[in-house]
């Protein structure tokens, strides 16, 4: 009876959480939407078995968990493997099946074996188009920009760290590039120098040029014949 009773809350706090997911009361978090699938997946395979209170009929309970599912997938970056209507797994790059089902296993989830299922007709049409573009890609990798959504922190992170990353490599290639032409230029200006001196008969004005072509070999090396 308590183990009943501590089910029917569970199904409840499922479908309260879906309702503040669709109406933007709550961010999706992954635990939260995970532990939701697996206890309506708990509910809805033992029905017909077990005598779990069920506050809403089959069918409703049907399409909170097809909600929560549309979100997970669409929220969070994971992997996707694709079967057809023999369960048989679907290589990617290939023809997408007429009917089958999705299995969905989220990056972040410790258990790699945790994948959550949904067959084709049970998914949105925002959700499963972006999964079929990336299929025909030959990818399974899938992430919230495929589906018009903000990276997840971490993702962002690491977006943000690759565009600092190439951002400073192209600093690096401006700098030498005008380092290069830097050089060159004080080279001319050297060799320019060495000619006025080497002409010059004001011995104080030939000293003067040569200080500058000092100086300008301290910085920038002595140019070559």
């Amino acid at each position: 009876m308590r183990s009943e009773r501590r089910n029917a809350i569970a199904l409840d706090d499922a479908y309260f959480y879906c309702r503040q997911l669709e109406t933007g009361g709550q961010k999706p978090d992954l635990f939260k939407l995970c532990n939701a699938i697996r206890t309506l997946d708990y509910a809805l395979n033992e029905h017909d078995e077990s005598p779990l209170p069920m506050t809403l009929c089959v069918e409703a309970w049907s399409r909170v968990r097809t909600g929560l599912f549309n979100i997970l997938v669409s929220s969070f970056a994971g992997y996707v493997f694709v079967y057809d209507q023999f369960e048989t797994l679907v290589e990617p790059g290939a023809e997408w099946p007429e009917s089958g089902l999705i299995e969905f296993f989220p990056d972040r989830m410790n258990r790699t074996n945790e994948g959550y299922r949904a067959r084709f007709e049970q998914l949105d049409r925002d959700v499963i188009m972006p999964v079929r573009w990336a299929f025909a890609e030959g990818r399974q990798q899938i992430a919230p920009p495929d589906f018009g959504q903000e990276a997840e922190p971490s993702q962002a992170i690491n977006t943000q760290a690759g565009e600092a990353r190439d951002l400073l490599q192209r600093l690096n290639e401006v700098c030498e590039e005008q380092a290069c032409e830097g050089k060159k230029h004080a080279h001319r200006k050297w060799w320019q120098l060495y000619w006025e001196a080497d002409g010059c008969p004001n011995k104080r004005q030939k000293n003067l040029l040569q200080k500058q072509m000092v100086a300008l070999q301290s910085v920038w090396g002595t140019p070559s014949a």
